[in-house]
């Protein structure tokens, strides 16, 4: 897999299906599907204004300006992004309820708040999961994995 600094990564081209490989031309933040830089998803969070076309959002609290606080942002921001599939978090927190979470394919939270997985959270799609350097104490996910009978 790339590394988060790469071309590659923020682009999409390699590390995403191809149909995300297309840059995002809108200026209209609600049209963007993606938000790969942190100071657009940091205020997209904290004014709460997601939106079911993005797709994709990274947010590391410390690649943050100045004056930027680490608040906790809710929940209920991303449960507005419908079609959300790919999530990178570092040193966000999060509060509120993972009832009607988006139903990610690729979630990296590092430094993550949680002490245990809350239900909502892991969903069956979700084929990626990395929670290092975080705070849970315990990794007992609230679903059970289904595998595909081999022929």
């Amino acid at each position: 897999m790339p590394s988060y600094h790469s071309k590659e990564w923020q682009t999409g081209y390699t590390s995403t299906p191809s149909r995300y490989g297309k840059k995002d031309s809108s200026k209209d933040p609600a049209k963007r599907s993606r938000f790969w830089h942190h100071d657009e998803s940091y205020r997209l969070l904290r004014k709460g204004n997601g939106s079911e076309t993005i797709e994709g959002l990274a947010l590391n609290m410390r690649n943050m300006e100045q004056g930027m606080t680490t608040e906790a942002f809710q929940t209920s921001s991303l449960v507005k992004m419908e079609n959300l599939k790919f999530l990178h978090l570092r040193g966000v927190k999060l509060t509120g309820t993972y009832e009607n979470f988006p139903e990610l394919r690729w979630l990296r939270w590092r430094e993550c708040n949680l002490k245990t997985i809350p239900p909502g959270l892991l969903m069956s799609f979700l084929v990626t999961i990395d929670m290092s350097f975080g705070d849970l104490e315990e990794f007992d996910p609230p679903m059970k994995l289904e595998y595909p009978d081999v022929v």
